[in-house]
């Protein structure tokens, strides 16, 4: 069974204009796809890059899923572009698992959303990592709270991290401030409402697919080859809250996050942080009126006292004191770099004005 191959364009398109091209079968849609109190499908969606080993493991251990109820599902994973064995993975559980495999040739997490946004039949799409292992009762407690909450958009879960081996001494004692680095999302024990304050990950959450279809991802944020840019879901997530939309946390619905020892270091950290300044660049310019070279004067200031106030906690702070600074620094000077393509290209449309 060979993947099917189609560009995230090519697929938004079909999605977009069902009668043209396909009919409802050929795109594996239930027979109902609208929550109508007695029938709910689900599309669960991973996408995957070069991870065969640990995807393995997550699709392991979908197999022991809880069947939710009268609902059907069906598992979109998205190989974008991998160059391991990951097609051998898919084939080994395609007889286990409700599986439909997409090939997305375009680098970046975005792209492969995207595609599997497209590719997706089900009411919602469950979304989750290839290096997640799902709790039994993920699937059954996301389609419970979906007939719970009728108009909701977003629903999130909790994500538990799973080191390999034991993390260093810092990172433990320093894990509260750190944890958004490592996708872990404690939502407590009530299904209370999702703010803009606290946003579910994209390794644990469920969005309303007639919505997702509405707020693509941006192909100029999230994980791509040779780049930490991330923000992705997020910039999504709050642009349907923005229009309204509401959201639930289900508790029950938890998973284990993988993070491996090349992660569990400073260097993995300040790589993200910075990475999240760039996006945040990237989605809005920041505010202040003192510029210089595109960034106001507060974040120059940021981006140049937190380094020391890092040095001072080193000697003398606990973890959770001196990674603050040192992410206030990371993040500071990604957001002062991000800045600078966006004031070379003002500087370009002014030139252009001129000698027009």
């Amino acid at each position: 069974m060979m993947p099917l191959r189609a560009s995230s364009e090519e697929i938004l398109e079909s999605a977009q204009s069902p009668t043209v091209g396909t009919t409802a079968a050929e795109r594996g849609a239930a027979p109902s796809s609208r929550l109508d109190g007695a029938a709910l499908h689900l599309t669960v969606a991973i996408c995957t890059w070069n991870r065969a080993d640990l995807l393995r493991r997550t699709l392991e251990q979908m197999r022991q899923l809880k069947t939710p109820g009268t609902a059907t599902w069906e598992l979109v994973v998205v190989n974008n572009n991998c160059n391991d064995h990951t097609d051998v993975v898919l084939e080994e559980f395609c007889p286990y698992l409700p599986l439909r495999r997409i090939f997305e040739s375009k680098p970046g997490l975005s792209n492969a959303r995207n595609a599997a946004v497209a590719a997706a039949s089900g009411v919602f799409i469950l979304w989750t990592d290839d290096d997640v292992l799902v709790a039994p009762e993920w699937l059954d407690s996301y389609a419970e709270a979906i007939r719970r909450h009728p108009t909701a958009e977003i629903l999130g879960g909790p994500i538990e991290p799973w080191f390999e081996g034991t993390p260093p001494g810092w990172l433990s004692r320093g894990f509260r401030v750190v944890e958004g680095a490592y996708a872990a999302r404690d939502t407590g024990c009530s299904e209370t409402a999702i703010t803009t304050d606290n946003l579910p990950f994209g390794a644990n959450m469920a969005v309303r697919r007639e919505v997702q279809l509405r707020h693509p991802y941006d192909p100029a944020l999230g994980r791509a080859p040779g780049n930490m840019l991330g923000c992705e879901e997020l910039n999504v997530l709050k642009g349907i809250l923005r229009e309204g939309g509401r959201g639930f946390w289900v508790p029950g619905a938890s998973v284990r996050h993988f993070i491996p020892r090349s992660r569990q270091s400073l260097s993995y950290l300040w790589s993200y942080w910075r990475g999240n300044g760039l996006s945040a660049a990237r989605i809005a310019p920041s505010r202040g009126r003192f510029r210089l070279l595109g960034s106001p004067g507060w974040l120059w200031r940021d981006a140049t006292m937190s380094p020391f106030r890092l040095l001072a906690g080193l000697l003398a702070s606990p973890p959770d004191r001196w990674l603050v600074h040192m992410q206030t620094a990371a993040i500071s000077l990604g957001r002062i770099q991000g800045s600078l393509p966006r004031l070379k290209e003002s500087g370009k449309s002014s030139t252009t004005a001129l000698s027009n």
